[in-house]
């Protein structure tokens, strides 16, 4: 199931929240992509991704299971600037860290060799999805009574 889009393109509303598992019978765990706030976590743990790395994920995750060709990821993450090849394969990398996937049994994004990449992992509706547990809000207040500094 692809992302959502508006007329516009852009992601609709409904696209905050994203929960994507890995193939079917994986170990890996299910992660969690915050759209408006370029944010991803795997179970509690907040995936320290770069934002050009990001990107790439929310690109694949939109176009999902499609084939999405390098020359596509160039376009849509770095529109007017010329990268290399070796750019995005070191972001595809950190992506791959993070979630501790692999290029040899890949659960999220499997290579196509010299074409591009593909998000494999199954992409669940926000709306049937249950909220990831959040980390506790610490309240700060003030010790002093009404009128004392």
């Amino acid at each position: 199931m692809a992302l959502p889009k508006t007329s516009a393109g852009s992601l609709g509303a409904r696209a905050k929240l994203r929960v994507i598992h890995p193939l079917p019978h994986s170990p890996a765990g299910p992660i969690w992509l915050d759209l408006a706030n370029a944010e991803a976590k795997k179970g509690n743990r907040p995936l320290q991704l770069k934002p050009k790395a990001f990107a790439v994920l929310r690109h694949l995750c939109e176009r999902a299971p499609q084939l999405v060709s390098k020359q596509e990821l160039f376009d849509a993450v770095w529109a007017e600037t010329y990268v290399t090849d070796g750019v995005l394969k070191n972001c595809i990398a950190e992506i791959r860290q993070e979630l501790q996937d692999s290029v040899a049994k890949p659960q999220y994004i499997e290579t196509v060799a010299r074409r591009g990449y593909r998000f494999i992992g199954k992409i669940q509706d926000p709306a049937a999805a249950v909220q990831p547990p959040e980390t506790p809000a610490v309240a700060l207040r003030s010790h002093s009574r009404p009128g004392e500094r």
